[in-house]
């Protein structure tokens, strides 16, 4: 069992540093303006927010 639980820690850690990079990449995009952008970025890290949720679930 301790197996599956640091697999779900690797993913849980891999997924959040996913979404702090994308909050970096939205700020930055977001300060150049470029609302587009940034709305695609946000999109994609609603996604690996809601894979996030499955994996604390």
């Amino acid at each position: 069992m301790p197996i599956i639980t640091e697999a779900k820690e690797w993913v849980y850690r891999n997924l959040l540093n996913k979404v702090i990079a994308f909050d970096q990449l939205i700020d930055k995009a977001e300060s150049k303006d470029n609302a587009e952008y940034a709305r695609d970025l946000f999109n994609r890290q609603l996604i690996i927010l809601y894979r996030l949720e499955k994996v604390i679930s």
